[in-house]
């Protein structure tokens, strides 16, 4: 049996898993785990075949009759997923720091109580991407706040929640807890489940001195999804906390989108552009 299963969901992606592939292959077989590899393409009509002929017996690709999204593809993956531990991971993804994988591994055997970990996130101008939470108190009361309490670290901390772009979890609780949400199609599908996590009794680990690049985007229609699932996870967690309402309202009804255009990696880029020229 595997140690690790790696879990990559394509969606018009092919290109950038070509490229994700020798990173995952190098960082593992560095170490001493078992793996493997398994692809879902989700109705994107890409043909992954390449992949295992260039992977054999270590691939294994999978296909989807339609676009189900991120959590249930990974949920349809994890069906075939053997490991004791399941590494979530986006196509666009750049390896930073060496044995990643195998450091993240090292946080979830100390205690069986630890469901999940993940390295620190960078854009690709290697700049920290807001895309993790550390409560203020370790024990204190799960509170709506503690999805959305933003703070930079670069050392290992219990944390309220943890990146989902790349996430190793402990597959014995991800079955427990039957895996993603199926009613969230994008965005947060990995807050909701991590946060079932420590409703559970378990406990998340972010790993601040681990890296790597996400080399994220957002867009109109994206911000769609975001507001969906936003609604949906804080009515379905907090229904009655006027904290949710406050923070819906200012999604919904303030310019949010323009500040969080600003805080994607594309608008560096803009930026850089204009003063340059």
């Amino acid at each position: 049996m595997p140690d690790i299963s790696v879990q990559i969901v394509n969606y018009h992606s092919i290109e950038e898993v070509k490229t994700l592939l020798p990173q995952v292959v190098k960082d593992l077989s560095s170490s001493h785990l078992r793996f493997e590899i398994n692809i879902l393409d989700n109705a994107s009509g890409e043909d992954l075949s390449e992949l295992e002929r260039n992977y054999p017996n270590l691939v294994h690709t999978y296909y989807s009759d339609e676009n189900v999204g991120f959590g249930r593809g990974h949920n349809q993956l994890a069906k075939h997923s053997h490991g004791e531990f399941i590494l979530i991971m986006n196509p666009d993804i750049t390896f930073v720091t060496e044995a990643c994988i195998q450091n993240l591994y090292n946080i979830l055997k100390m205690d069986d109580q630890i469901s999940a970990s993940a390295p620190r996130l960078l854009n690709p101008d290697h700049s920290d991407q807001i895309d993790h939470t550390v409560p203020w108190k370790n024990e204190r009361t799960l509170h709506p706040l503690d999805l959305f309490n933003y703070k930079k670290t670069h050392e290992q901390s219990p944390a309220a929640s943890i990146p989902g772009a790349f996430a190793l979890i402990r597959k014995s609780i991800f079955d427990e807890l039957s895996g993603f949400d199926p009613n969230i199609f994008f965005y947060f599908e990995e807050v909701d489940l991590f946060f079932r996590m420590r409703s559970n009794g378990y406990s998340l680990r972010y790993a601040g001195n681990q890296c790597v690049i996400h080399s994220t985007s957002f867009s109109q229609t994206k911000f769609g999804y975001y507001q969906t699932s936003l609604k949906y996870i804080l009515n379905k967690h907090f229904p009655h906390s006027w904290w949710s309402k406050i923070f819906l309202f200012a999604v919904f009804h303030l310019p949010v989108y323009s500040l969080m255009q600003k805080l994607t990696w594309e608008d560096h880029i803009q930026e850089d552009l204009a003063k340059n020229n």
